[in-house]
């Protein structure tokens, strides 16, 4: 998980940005405990960009990966089918208030 930090607060770095922990834990894939975040920033902090750029070569994958688990996707699209549900039972039911408060008058 360090190694991760370390590429993640190293491509901040290239962008411009100071890596802190909200910036540095919004792009993890995983989570991470504030003091394990911590001490791999102190450690950043005090790496050369040789060292990074050491630590970069050596993990397979220089991207962190974003993709949803098949699991989680299946969540996600489960999630979307009952939103889409729940909003065509909302234009139902505000049409039948609409034709009942109608009626009424």
């Amino acid at each position: 998980m360090e190694k991760q930090i370390i590429i993640i607060a190293n491509q901040l770095k290239q962008q411009g940005k100071k890596p802190s922990v909200a910036t540095v834990r919004s792009r993890l894939t995983g989570r991470v405990n504030i003091p394990t975040l911590l001490k791999a920033l102190q450690q950043f902090d005090a790496m050369s960009q040789e060292d990074i750029d050491r630590v970069v070569a050596d993990t397979p994958s220089h991207q962190p990966q974003k993709q949803p688990t098949a699991g989680l996707q299946q969540q996600i699209d489960q999630l979307q089918q009952d939103v889409a549900g729940l909003k065509q039972q909302v234009a139902q039911l505000t049409a039948f208030l609409k034709q009942d408060k109608h009626d009424l008058s």
